[in-house]
């Protein structure tokens, strides 16, 4: 067995600093400590630092001191840092209900793009499969499919980013209603968020004329004059009483005339008068087919009847007039 004395001597060969196990290196045990290396920690380490540390471990990698390895780990930690400052974008500021705040979810996006909004995704359609679907055209420049942080599922809609507005305008007219994998999701664009470029005609607004297509008032054209909230409006006509009704039973037309907000029944009617709207819309071809349907609606038998033989008298005469054509032709 060994001596007390011989086990002292051969454990004051190591050093053990703050009851770690494994001992320093004999070469780092002594070595003169600076004390302004540490301040010099602290500072900024530029790239050019970086390079020289990796230079002297090329040159001499047997010499190691503690102020090069210092060196070379916040020259390393510096690095990283501007890397990461390059590689963070700015967040765009956003501000909603009185509050302002930053959203960094656009941040990867390019400035300027034109991006399309797609619908009806299925949870095996990926990024990858999106990108690849409208790869083919020049201005591409990303794809999205937006899906929940906890499940991972999709919810079901994404956005693609071109750099021309023709080849959105292009990938709207040939992929809607694209099937995508091989459960052939639908694949429909419905919407298009453009910047720069008025995407809608009719918009809910004061004055705004629309049609009612649900309810009791179905087939009355109405006037829009109050939004009460994302859902209702105010709406009035010169035969009604004025009540709110949701948007839903609306549908908006392209006439629109010039009144304040909430206005008296007689300068709704005035404005009316002036704009001649019941004109305007009984010769537009949506006005036109709904006279037709409501003339149609209220035909009985006997009219049925003459409309049939009214048809049937028309349709002979064309084919008289065609077959005196093709005698002249084959004349």
């Amino acid at each position: 067995m060994m001596s007390t004395e011989s086990i002292t001597a051969a454990s004051a060969q190591f050093s053990y600093p703050a009851a770690t196990y494994f001992p320093i290196p004999f070469h780092l045990q002594n070595a003169y400590q600076n004390p302004n290396v540490a301040l010099a920690y602290t500072a900024a380490y530029h790239l050019p630092q970086y390079h020289q540390a990796q230079q002297l471990f090329q040159n001499n990698a047997q010499i190691i001191t503690s102020e090069a390895l210092a060196s070379v780990k916040a020259a390393i930690t510096s690095s990283e840092i501007d890397k990461k400052a390059e590689a963070k974008k700015k967040a765009i500021p956003r501000k909603a209900a009185g509050q302002t705040w930053e959203d960094p979810t656009l941040a990867d996006w390019p400035e300027n793009d034109f991006r399309l909004f797609c619908g009806d995704l299925g949870n095996e359609v990926n990024d990858d499969v999106l990108s690849k679907a409208f790869s083919k055209y020049p201005s591409f420049n990303k794809a999205r499919v937006v899906r929940d942080k906890w499940t991972g599922k999709t919810k079901g809609y994404g956005f693609v980013s071109f750099a021309n507005v023709s080849d959105l305008a292009a990938a709207l007219k040939e992929m809607n209603g694209l099937f995508l994998s091989i459960l052939m999701v639908s694949f429909l664009l419905f919407f298009v968020a453009v910047a720069g470029v008025e995407v809608f005609k009719r918009y809910v607004e004061i004055g705004r004329v629309a049609l009612v297509n649900y309810g009791k008032d179905y087939g009355r054209l109405v006037v829009i004059v109050d939004v009460i909230d994302q859902n209702r409006a105010l709406v009035d006509a010169p035969d009604m009483v004025r009540c709110q009704m949701n948007f839903k039973r609306l549908s908006l037309t392209d006439i629109k005339i010039d009144i304040p907000r909430i206005p008296k029944k007689k300068s709704l009617i005035a404005a009316m008068e002036a704009a001649d709207v019941k004109n305007t819309w009984e010769k537009s071809s949506w006005g036109r087919k709904l006279i037709v349907q409501k003339k149609r609606a209220l035909l009985n038998d006997f009219d049925r009847f003459k409309v049939m033989l009214a048809k049937i008298k028309r349709a002979g005469t064309i084919n008289q007039e065609l077959a005196k054509l093709k005698k002249q032709n084959a004349a």
